[in-house]
């Protein structure tokens, strides 16, 4: 569902989906790898690469000094995935650094309750499913079960965070864009019975440099470079952190919050963040315990998780949250109704329990009431609510503990956990999904469920 934000900056953006821990990036001889270019116009390839050069290696000079302490010095807890986009000399360049036992985050590939939206390499947005909002974007109200393009974004996108009915997109400029549902202000302007089926710019933002976003059932979050949250949208359970609840609010931004977030996850009607030192606080709806808390209140203000080691990365669901933890091992808690903690279990916890069977994580994302993992060996695994096959194991069964995802040929680099759906990037523009269809929401054109991974057409 919606996912823990990407983040990005100004002429380089350095993003991140899942948001999770260190802003350091890998060395600089990963930064030359893995390079995809388009180019425009003619040009002089050895300047330009030498220009890339001295852009990776000034990003690792600059970012490397603001490496938290708590993580060690050791490239396996870096930020793994960084998407970068560049505009240099007509080259528009999409730089991928990972490694497979790097902690990673997702920033292209977003799921919503029942619809998909990606990235590709030229910065542009695709979105397929349910469209009866107008979260796919396309100037319509016309589901899709084929990926179309996002009309009227103003610059490249890069990151994506696709909310229950709505979708939020974070662009080279800055800008926050968002399209889709809108009777509770989920666009961040006047509440209005009218979706939009096109971009809207979110006003409130304009003086901030937004560094990720994230958006949950019917609100959203963005994240800025000196550590400061806003968000707007719909505040029935407290879930924008203001202290109050209300059935709308303009973007306003949680000043009971420290200045050390690095990560925030809008769930479907809680919210979470993740700050510097690995300390991970919550808000909103707690019917379920989702805050981690050890209670069950509504919560309109922040409160911290117990119990939790330090975490590098969180992601809020349904009514449920999961982390990953410092020595790379998943804790959750709320609803486990499904077995969508991992524990073995179906007893709700309002504390965080560790998710059995999983080690060396280094990618998490929590749907509506299931949950994926990846690990260092690329093992994808999934556990929880099974009905539409959203596990991807081949069966319709839920799974109280974490189940493999079979027949998977190629690396995993971003996984996506939506309502009822599961998707994944492997690269080079090819998705795989699997789970419910109904809308089309797998992007292979047709509408009926799939228990194992399909490909997503081009």
């Amino acid at each position: 569902m919606a996912k823990s934000s990407a983040s990005g900056k100004s002429k380089m953006a350095n993003l991140s989906g899942t948001s999770p821990s260190p802003r350091t990036p890998p060395p600089m001889s990963s930064c030359q790898m893995g390079v995809e270019s388009r180019s425009t116009k003619p040009v002089n390839m050895k300047f330009a690469l030498s220009k890339i050069r001295l852009a990776c290696n000034n990003l690792v000079t600059k970012t490397i000094k603001k490496q938290p302490p708590i993580w060690p010095q050791t490239h396996s807890v870096w930020k793994a995935v960084v998407f970068l986009t560049v505009i240099l000399l007509g080259i528009v360049l999409i730089l991928s650094f990972w490694s497979s036992k790097s902690i990673r985050t997702s920033m292209r590939l977003s799921a919503g309750w029942s619809h998909t939206c990606f990235i590709n390499d030229l910065g542009r947005v695709l979105c397929w499913g349910n469209n009866g909002s107008g979260q796919l974007g396309d100037g319509t109200f016309t589901s899709r079960s084929a990926p179309v393009p996002v009309t009227g974004l103003d610059a490249q996108a890069i990151a994506i965070s696709a909310g229950k009915y709505f979708t939020c997109a974070l662009t080279t400029v800055g800008g926050v864009k968002c399209w889709g549902a809108n009777d509770v202000g989920q666009l961040g302007n006047a509440v209005s019975e009218w979706s939009s089926p096109l971009p809207v710019t979110i006003h409130g933002l304009e003086e901030d440099k937004i560094q990720s976003i994230s958006a949950g059932g019917s609100h959203a979050c963005a994240l800025t470079q000196t550590g400061k949250v806003k968000c707007w949208g719909f505040n029935g359970r407290g879930q924008l952190g203001m202290g109050r609840e209300s059935k709308f609010e303009s973007v306003t931004e949680i000043t009971q919050l420290n200045e050390n977030i690095i990560s925030i996850a809008a769930g479907a009607e809680h919210t979470c963040a993740l700050t510097r030192n690995g300390t991970v606080t919550c808000w909103g709806d707690n019917q379920f315990g989702q805050l981690g808390d050890g209670t069950n209140e509504r919560r309109p203000l922040p409160v911290d998780v117990i119990g939790l080691p330090p975490a590098v990365a969180i992601s809020a669901g349904k009514n449920h949250t999961c982390a990953i933890s410092h020595n790379k091992k998943v804790y959750c808690w709320g609803d486990n109704r499904y077995g969508q903690l991992g524990n073995g279990a179906t007893e709700v916890s309002s504390r965080p329990v560790e998710t059995l069977d999983l080690i060396k994580v280094i990618l998490i994302d929590v749907g509506g009431q299931h949950s994926c993992a990846l690990t260092g060996d690329h093992r994808l695994a999934c556990w929880g609510f099974n009905r539409f096959g959203q596990l991807g194991n081949g069966k319709n069964a839920d799974s109280k503990i974490p189940s493999s995802v079979p027949s998977i040929s190629r690396p995993i680099l971003e996984i996506a956990a939506g309502g009822e759906h599961t998707c994944a990037w492997l690269g080079h523009e090819k998705i795989i999904c699997w789970g419910s269809n109904s809308f089309g929401q797998l992007g292979n054109g047709s509408t009926a469920q799939q228990h194992l991974p399909v490909n997503v057409l081009p």
